[in-house]
């Protein structure tokens, strides 16, 4: 593997990072339309949402890597103090927004009762109970708190403790996992300080997007990619049958299947040849989905409220393009009007 020196000299990085926040947000949206997959019944509904949650389980850990491969240089470009401020108003601004308006969304549907106080209302917040979903905002805010910090590994003589450091994260958060399936109870007494939580993935991100991996290695990557879905769809449905309810090992997002996949979908995005007439289409998609990851739930709760028996496959894969496409035409309208723009920037 070769260090790239020079990441800054084409447009084509930009428009893989851009497929890949398209692939990610639609494959988020996908996964949230089978959430029949969590109540096991071995009924072909169950076996076809598990093949989405297999083709798409990169989703998540490709959003962080997304941030890893784009932010942890922005030393290069900015100050920290703009860095802060520039995530601030990308990020936080329309999270607060949109927990309040998920909040009252839900006080009017009756899911959640008035907060009674602040007290109540942080409570709420702080522990992300006022939409479960929103929960990775919570996890990419404590990163950018800490990337003042972290991104200092981003220069090519760390690059050996850059490897060590993700050596260590797929060993204790993918494969040390596995050995519950042997019997064996991991104490909770040996810890790796710093390896809890999903900082791999965005140093793993930075890392992919800044080697050149010779093209045997790459058919290797996707192989092991390609193996390890088959292995989420198989073992996921073997180890629930014997449970005789959904066991989610296979399916974490820090799990040996999630991130080889993952790895494989950013490496093959990355050597994708994309025609220049291409960028504006993919930019546009791509500027709308923190929009739709935010107003998703919104449509699906609906569908579920007016339809909760109806989960056929034609069903999910309806849910999936409607909710996708009908989130991302509200997010590119809003994002073309003066003054209301921001809440989806």
């Amino acid at each position: 593997m070769e260090p790239i020196l020079n990441q800054r000299d084409s447009g084509k990085r930009l428009l893989y990072i851009d497929f890949l926040n398209i692939a990610a947000c639609f494959g988020v949206v996908a996964m949230h339309c089978t959430g029949k997959v969590f109540v096991f019944d071995a009924s072909k509904e169950w076996f076809f949402s598990m093949l989405l949650q297999a083709v798409f389980h990169f989703s998540i850990p490709v959003f962080f890597m997304i941030s890893g491969a784009t932010l942890m240089n922005y030393r290069e470009k900015y100050s920290t103090k703009e860095f802060l401020k520039r995530r601030f108003l990308r990020a936080g601004v329309p999270f607060l927004l949109w927990s309040g308006v998920m909040l009252i969304y839900k006080i009017a549907i009756g899911e959640l009762q008035a907060p009674i106080g602040p007290r109540s209302f942080l409570n709420l917040f702080l522990n992300n109970e006022i939409q479960t979903i929103y929960w990775f905002f919570y996890a990419i805010f404590g990163i950018y708190a800490a990337m003042p910090l972290l991104s200092l590994l981003a220069r090519n003589d760390h690059r050996k403790a850059v490897e060590w450091y993700l050596l260590l994260f797929f060993l204790f958060r993918a494969v040390v996992p596995l050995l519950r399936l042997a019997g064996i109870r991991i104490t909770g007494y040996f810890e790796i300080p710093g390896i809890a939580g999903y900082f791999g993935y965005v140093l793993m991100g930075w890392y992919l997007s800044t080697v050149s991996l010779k093209k045997h290695m790459r058919l290797l990557l996707y192989a092991c990619g390609i193996f390890s879905a088959g292995l989420m769809f198989f073992g996921t449905y073997y180890l629930s049958a014997r449970a005789g309810t959904t066991d989610s090992l296979l399916m974490d997002y820090t799990s040996v299947c999630t991130m080889l996949l993952a790895c494989a979908v950013f490496v093959f995005a990355k050597h994708l040849e994309f025609k220049e007439s291409w960028a504006g289409i993919l930019r546009l998609f791509s500027a709308a989905s923190l929009g739709i990851y935010l107003l998703q739930m919104i449509p699906i709760n609906e569908i579920y409220r007016h339809a909760p028996e109806a989960c056929s496959i034609p069903f999910m894969i309806g849910e999936t393009l409607c909710v996708y496409g009908g989130c991302f035409a509200v997010v590119a309208v809003i994002q073309k009007i003066p003054g209301i723009r921001k809440i989806f920037p």
